[in-house]
């Protein structure tokens, strides 16, 4: 069963949804225009095996609010935004598996809060001067 939700954080609602219900908890985050929708599959899956997968709308994504500034919007901020949702969730340490924009606010997440984090699952992440 899925449910939807939302919180409020730095003054902004940001939606996500749950699937399952086990003690270990799974964030997934999503690519550059897209919304945890894309998750949906994948969380039914980790629900099936004893997972509580929460998938997140980052700001301006999906169902989450949409500010006009510019400043409203960066990879910190996203990583922010997970170390919230945990807050909110009230999990003291998770894994964050993300694609593309996700990758990126994962890496964020655990540079910040290393502790948060039983691991991490990064998928195209897109690095500054990276090499192919």
């Amino acid at each position: 069963m899925r449910t939807t939700g939302t919180f409020t954080h730095d003054g902004h609602q940001l939606a996500y949804d749950v699937v399952g219900d086990g003690e270990r908890t799974v964030v997934l985050t999503h690519g550059l225009l897209l919304s945890r929708k894309m998750h949906r599959p994948l969380s039914r899956r980790l629900a099936e095996r004893g997972y509580r997968a929460v998938s997140l709308d980052f700001l301006g994504h999906g169902e989450s609010d949409r500010p006009t500034e510019m400043t409203a919007y960066s990879m910190r901020g996203y990583g922010r935004q997970i170390l919230a949702l945990l807050d909110f969730l009230e999990v003291e340490q998770g894994i964050v598996a993300g694609t593309s924009l996700g990758a990126n606010s994962a890496l964020e997440a655990a540079v910040m809060a290393p502790d948060r984090f039983r691991g991490l699952v990064i998928e195209m992440p897109v690095l500054d001067n990276a090499m192919l």
